[in-house]
This record gives structure tokens, C-alpha cells and sequence, in this order.
């Protein structure tokens, strides 16, 4: 179940050209009263840009739409359906 999570939770970022670049077990936060995966840690993470047809040399760093208090919710909600 939570390689489940894992990788839904994968595909949903990689879905809004976002890679995590750091998915260790320290930042994946499990809860054993839910049972729910979260994604955290996204310091290093990176947006894809189709332009480049790369990834950008930008690096998002907890500001902007890969700020960690915003995704998580997300990640719980893409969790649900």
C-alpha cells in the first residue's frame, strides 16, 4: 500500500513537471493511524521546462507552487481519488 501511495504520488508531481530530485525515506512521512504516504522534502526539487526540452537550471527552494505547504494537501487529495 504505500509503494502505492509512493508512486501515485510520483506520477502526480511528474504530471505538473515537478521532480522531487530527493526521495529518500526521510522525506516520505507516513501516518500509521491513516495509513497515508506524504511526500516532503521538495528543497532540491526542480520544474521541467518544455521549451528546453530539459529540465530547467531553475531550482525551486520552498517558494512558489512547489512550496511543501502547499503540495502536501494536494498529495493527500491526489491520495483520495
Amino acid at each position: 500500500m504505500m509503494m502505492w501511495q509512493l508512486m501515485k504520488g510520483v506520477r502526480y508531481l511528474h504530471n505538473r513537471q515537478v521532480l522531487h530530485r530527493d526521495l529518500t525515506p526521510k522525506n516520505l512521512l507516513f501516518d500509521p493511524r491513516t495509513g497515508t504516504l506524504q511526500i516532503a522534502g521538495f528543497k532540491l526539487s526542480r520544474v521541467v521546462s518544455a521549451e528546453e526540452g530539459c529540465h530547467s537550471h531553475e531550482v525551486r527552494t520552498g517558494h512558489g507552487p512547489v512550496d511543501e505547504s502547499h503540495l502536501l494537501p494536494l498529495m493527500q487529495a491526489a491520495q483520495l481519488s
